[in-house]
């Protein structure tokens, strides 16, 4: 049953009574494990090309991919990145790096150079897997820089390995196992912060943080609607691996069994179409990418859609109220995450009705706080902790939490 290696998964963390991180699985092995379980489930929709990618097409590629890193001498001492819109193929060096318990660091094709200048010299990558297009800004990048690193190309290059030679068959690949981790509590993935009040930021991710978040139950991504089953859900996801949204919505398809439509770029009008197309059930859009969606509304069927979320910036109760009349048959909600936290923190569970209620009381809430969560909301300049509807700051606390920042004190932040 598809419950049965959750189960030993958290009961392999549970068994952990030191909190020394000595559980027999690691996010590789979850993920190596969870693609052979689901193998002949899609998990790629591929709009610009209307191909499907089965889990099991997914794990050879990662394999073979695998074999190839290690065959380089890449090991737990270096990180493995990618600079590249989504496609077919830009899931596989993270999914590969996973297996072999690598650090992986991904950049956003859309970054400003400096930042990505910036992050290039925190990381040090040892190879990066760039999209043909976000080439020549890599390029650039890279000189100004002064970092050395290895390119590897996901198209067409004479100057560059292509990737294509990574998936070259193995008759070794048969036998391939992934690689524990000595302790599920180091870090797995390094995530950027936003940069908004300085410059971006490496948040370390354990394996522990991000395992507890992809399985925990207050976090599957039909939303826990009883009405979706892992059969038939289908999520829609437009930001690259550079975003926590995007590595946790992945790595949930895949322990879920479930499946997301890969778009290269947003277009707001096409998502009507892909929506309706695909029978989308799931959606996250962020707010203004929310009413861009809105001003080019299609005639389109949307009844697939049962939950769509909305975030990481303010709304406005116009933009929720035109959301939940503009698709009806779905729960509008917005939700609060942060990086540092493993993303989601507070939401409404659309499964309750007694949540949703609530939300039509409090429509600008991020519902409820998760119970993995212990919090307070604190007066910053005397520190005396507040109560109910009073202003302040929040503060919390949770064992998924960032291990800190890569390089840097975390007085930093």
């Amino acid at each position: 049953q598809d419950n049965v290696m959750d189960a030993r998964i958290n009961t392999s963390l549970k068994n952990d009574q030191n909190g020394n991180g000595s559980s027999n699985f690691d996010l590789g092995i979850v993920v190596f494990e969870s693609l052979k379980k689901h193998s002949n489930r899609i998990l790629q929709y591929l709009a610009d090309t209307d191909e499907t990618d089965t889990q099991g097409q997914v794990l050879k590629r990662s394999i073979r991919t695998a074999m190839k890193l290690k065959e380089k001498g890449i090991t737990k001492d270096d990180i493995v990145s990618s600079c590249s819109h989504n496609h077919k193929n830009s899931i596989i060096p993270f999914i590969a790096s996973l297996f072999l318990g690598i650090k992986t660091a991904h950049f956003d094709p859309n970054l400003f150079h400096l930042d990505t200048i910036h992050l290039l010299k925190l990381i040090k990558p040892k190879i990066i897997f760039v999209a043909l297009e976000s080439l020549p800004f890599m390029e650039k990048c890279l000189k100004e820089s002064q970092v050395n690193t290895e390119l590897v190309v996901f198209g067409e290059s004479e100057k560059y390995s292509n990737f294509n030679g990574y998936l070259e068959p193995s008759v070794e690949e048969d036998k391939f196992r992934p690689v524990a981790a000595d302790n599920v509590m180091e870090t797995a993935i390094i995530l950027f912060s936003s940069g908004t009040t300085d410059l971006p930021k490496g948040i370390c991710i354990s394996h522990y943080g991000i395992l507890g978040q992809i399985l925990k139950k207050s976090m599957k991504v039909s939303g826990n609607n009883k009405n979706i089953s892992n059969n038939n859900n289908i999520s829609l996801l437009y930001t690259a691996l550079y975003w926590i949204s995007a590595v946790v919505m992945l790595l949930k398809g895949i322990t879920e069994g479930c499946a997301y439509v890969v778009c290269k770029q947003f277009d707001p009008a096409a998502t009507w179409r892909v929506i309706e197309k695909y029978k989308v059930t799931s959606a996250f859009l962020v707010p203004y990418r929310a009413r861009e969606f809105l001003a080019a509304r299609q005639n389109v069927d949307t009844s697939s859609l049962k939950h769509m979320a909305t975030g990481s910036a303010p709304v406005t109760k116009k933009l929720m109220d035109e959301l939940r009349e503009a698709l009806p048959s779905a729960a509008v909600v917005q939700c609060y995450g942060q990086s540092e936290a493993l993303g989601m923190i507070a939401s409404f569970n659309i499964g309750d009705p007694k949540e949703m209620e609530l939300q039509k009381i409090k429509p600008l809430s991020s519902g409820k706080v998760n119970p993995e969560y212990n919090w307070k909301i604190v007066d910053p300049v005397t520190e005396k902790t507040l109560g109910a509807n009073e202003r302040g700051e929040f503060r919390y606390k949770t064992a998924y939490q960032m291990n800190g920042y890569h390089k840097m004190d975390s007085s930093s932040a």
